[in-house]
């Protein structure tokens, strides 16, 4: 079903080494969302108003190519592998969309709940497609909106298909639920945005069965009277003691990215000033990294002129990427906010939102572009992708390199098995030996490959 690659550490950042200055890519169509797999091989971009997606391959680097689900061209895709894979979501009539992953052209669904509404969507997916991370817009009478957006994963299973992890009774607050944005490299916890009432949201994780936050949140019934008559009592939803939509003031905040270290990356709104009676107060908002080990997050206000974090590289936030074409570089001894254009040397076509994904070691960053509408005064995002002549920082040691080991690579393709700067072994599942050397042919089937203290069950197509 998935032809899966395992890579070793001598090979990721292949594509450093490819050139010896930082190259720009980019492209005319439309794009709002970009994934940056994690070895820097494939950049997936996705328009989410048209529901158009392309993939970026280093190998051919002036091509973004459109991906089409079958005959279903509406497709949304939110994140990719290190051989390929894309994750997402494609339309089906009835205004919903259908989770799926993309392997080369064939577009297979995942396991959905019988309970699902519309907007279900695969988010994001560990570099090699064991574990799938998103969203099911779960059907709920007790919701005020009929309906709650809950996290779940998709998990391979030994017969290497996958299997829907979803907690039907997770406790949400009543309304949209939990929408998911990234993951980290385990595909263990899942962070995003915890919709808490009518515009307002706060940042969230999905971490062990359970959803966690950091700000205060509260439901009062309140009278709600007309024209000095009492109407009748409703829930008034309170974040960190202030009510939703007061003076037309939302909170707000999410986690827009992961790195491979384990650090989220996003921004908050906090409640810096109230009074007494709760009618008057300053709302400000802060850029925000939590680190899962160490359960600690980091404030930056925005007296630094820094409102948001996308994502970065790095074990200690070498490279944090910021708002606009900004980023804040640090060690032990300081911390200073650089341009990232100027820094690398390259020309953006147009104005650059952000920096949202990058490989592990830094060397491919992806992001998206802005351009005003001459007509309707809107604006329209591009995708581009940079690829600098050197990586930013070290492989992480903490993320499992898939062939456990630096000097060989075992790749799984069509009715072979092959082995990089080693012999191997394959054997069936009945522990008979199918060959031993560099290359394996074999029918298509499950096996077991080992490769010096290396033993995996693979499937050959």
């Amino acid at each position: 079903m998935i032809r899966h690659f395992f890579i070793s550490a001598a090979l990721l950042g292949v594509v450093a080494s490819a050139g010896a200055e930082t190259k720009y890519y980019t492209t005319d169509e439309l794009s709002d969302h970009v994934a940056v797999s994690p070895n820097g091989r494939f950049v997936v971009t996705t328009a989410t108003d048209n529901s158009y997606s392309y993939i970026w391959d280093a190998n051919n680097p002036e091509v973004f190519s459109q991906v089409y689900a079958d005959y279903k061209n509406k497709i949304e895709l939110y994140g990719v592998t290190n051989d390929g894979m894309t994750v997402g979501g494609y339309y089906v009539e009835g205004n919903s969309y259908q989770p799926c992953f993309v392997v080369e052209g064939l577009v297979v669904d995942l396991p959905n709940s019988p309970m699902a509404m519309n907007n279900n969507f695969a988010k994001c997916v560990t570099a090699d497609g064991s574990v799938i991370g998103g969203q099911i817009a779960y059907r709920d009478p007790d919701s005020e909106i009929g309906m709650r957006y809950r996290p779940c994963f998709w998990r391979l299973n030994d017969a290497w298909e996958y299997e829907l992890e979803l907690d039907p009774d997770l406790e949400l607050p009543e309304h949209q639920g939990f929408i998911p944005t990234c993951m980290n490299p385990e595909g263990t916890v899942l962070g995003g945005r915890l919709y808490c009432a009518a515009g307002s949201e706060v940042p969230a994780m999905y971490k062990d069965g359970k959803m966690v936050f950091w700000n205060e949140l509260e439901t009062k019934i309140e009278p709600f009277y007309y024209k000095g008559e009492l109407l009748g009592y409703f829930e008034q939803y309170y974040i960190d003691g202030m009510k939703d939509g007061c003076k037309g003031d939302y909170l707000s905040g999410e986690f827009i990215g992961a790195d491979a270290w384990g650090n989220f990356y996003g921004y908050r709104t906090l409640v810096d000033w109230a009074s007494e009676d709760g009618e008057d107060y300053e709302l400000s908002t802060y850029a925000i990294i939590y680190n899962i080990a160490e359960d600690d997050m980091l404030d930056y206000p925005t007296g630094g002129g820094i409102s948001a974090f996308s994502t970065g590289v790095g074990e200690n936030h070498e490279y944090v990427f910021c708002n606009g074409d900004r980023m804040l570089i640090s060690d032990e001894s300081f911390e200073e906010v650089k341009s990232i254009s100027g820094t690398f040397g390259f020309t953006n076509a147009s104005t650059m939102t952000s920096i949202t994904s990058a490989s592990t070691d830094g060397t491919v960053l992806a992001g998206t572009r802005q351009e005003l509408h001459p007509a309707t005064g809107e604006y329209l995002y591009y995708p581009f992708v940079v690829v600098l002549d050197e990586p930013l920082t070290g492989e992480p040691s903490g993320v499992e390199v898939m062939a456990e080991s630096r000097d060989f690579a075992v790749i799984i393709s069509k009715g072979r098995i092959d082995f990089a700067n080693t012999e191997g072994e394959v054997y069936d599942l009945n522990g008979r030996a199918m060959g031993r050397g560099t290359s394996v042919s074999v029918p298509a089937g499950f096996y077991v490959v080992k490769a010096g203290d290396m033993s995996r069950k693979v499937m050959v197509k």
